[in-house]
Parts: structure tokens; sequence; C-alpha cells
């Protein structure tokens, strides 16, 4: 973008687990989502005076096919049935559902968008208050 002159947006992806660090047993990945918004700060700073926005999303609990493999994790790790993870995760959720792919989708299209011209090096929280900051 910078070689082309080109101004516009970028967006990373992190998750909730990027800003807390009350994810049992999986510190690497905290560690890693942590690295995200690092790294979305510095590129913000870095590249806003060549008109490069850039911020991230952190989604919470999405029901995708990824979200099936980390309930089976879990649910064997705790030993229990998937759908008491599952439950477990819609109770931790104030507005009491799991996450759509598209709830992450309509964030992007905002940040991506020039309704968001004077954002960056900002980081989304779209989890349902899941986690709030």
């Amino acid at each position: 973008m910078m070689a082309l002159g080109t101004k516009g947006s970028i967006i990373n992806t992190a998750s909730m687990a990027a800003k807390q660090g009350g994810v049992p047993f999986l510190a690497d990945y905290v560690a890693s989502e942590f690295a995200v918004l690092g790294l979305t700060q510095a590129m913000a700073y870095e590249l806003a005076p060549f008109g490069i926005r850039v911020n991230s999303v952190c989604p919470g609990f999405v029901a995708t096919d990824m979200q099936k493999r980390e309930l089976a994790w879990e649910a064997e790790f705790r030993g229990i049935e998937p759908d008491l993870v599952k439950q477990m995760w819609i109770d931790a959720t104030p507005l009491a559902r799991l996450e759509t792919p598209e709830d992450v989708a309509k964030i992007v299209a905002f940040l991506a968008s020039d309704d968001a011209a004077f954002l960056t090096g900002e980081s989304v929280s779209v989890n349902g208050g899941a986690y709030m900051d």
C-alpha cells in the first residue's frame, strides 16, 4: 500500500483472549493474541502518515467449525459434554447467545468504511459483552 501510495484500512483479527489473561491453559494462545494488538498499534502509528488506518477486531465465542473443535477440546478437558460447555459460553455472554460470523463481519465492514475514517490503532471487542474493556 505504501509503495503504491494507496490509502486505506488494514483490519487484523485477534480474539477476546487478546484483552485478558484469564484463559486457563492457553497461555500460548493468549500471548499470540496480545501480540496482534501490539502489532495493530505499532502498524497504526507507522502507517498513519501514509493514510493507512490499522485496527483489529476481537471476537468472542463465534459459532464456526473452529468453535466445534474448541468445544470438543474444552469438554474433554473439563470431563463434561460439549453442549454443557456451549451453554457455559452462552451464560458468560450478557447478550445470551453465541456470536455469528456476520456479527464480526459487520464490525469489519464498519472499520473498513469511511465511517471509521478517524479510527486507527483500536481493537474493537465484538463479543456480546463476554469481555468488556
